[in-house]
């Protein structure tokens, strides 16, 4: 999780000669710093989208998962990865009753699942990697101790209609 350490392009190569499996970039700007260094691409857009303009360059580095927040932006990926003759896997971000953090809205509901799955399906160019929620955990000064998220509770619920599907 590179934004963890300045978001340093030099401390990514660093990692992957160690044998890093790919980098975490959560947010497009930070990825795209990586794509420019030659930095593998692990996991992208978990805490901000992809936008449009910086999809197609995003793709071309083939990162290894995408999370999306909306069916729209999962019909993009498609498309370009149509055009650049790759498939890419995605992760659904769930957000039932969420605790999310102000400005960082977006997801889907465990109820839509079923339905989202089969629009899913029929993308050729697109494989369903996982779900994901954020935060998924959070420290409780009152407990002294890290809790689940209401997020996660959320989890639990996809999951289990993932596992029927």
């Amino acid at each position: 999780m590179l934004k963890q350490i300045g978001r340093n392009p030099l401390i990514a190569k660093g990692l992957d000669e160690l044998g890093f499996d790919g980098c975490v970039a959560v947010d497009y700007k930070e990825a795209l710093i990586m794509k420019e260094n030659g930095c593998k691409l692990g996991h992208i857009g978990h805490l901000v989208q992809i936008p449009k303009h910086a999809m197609e360059s995003l793709l071309k580095a083939k990162p290894e998962y995408i999370t999306v927040y909306s069916y729209e932006r999962i019909e993009q990926i498609n498309e370009v990865c149509k055009k650049l003759n790759q498939k890419q896997k995605i992760v659904l971000r769930i957000v039932d009753d969420s605790d999310l953090y102000a400005g960082q809205v977006g997801g889907f509901s465990s109820d839509e699942l079923i339905e989202l799955v089969n629009k899913i399906s029929k993308l050729d160019n697109i494989i369903l990697g996982g779900l994901t929620v954020f935060p998924a955990l959070l420290f409780n000064s009152e407990q002294n101790k890290i809790v689940p998220t209401n997020n996660m509770k959320a989890m639990n619920r996809a999951k289990k209609i993932m596992e029927q599907l």
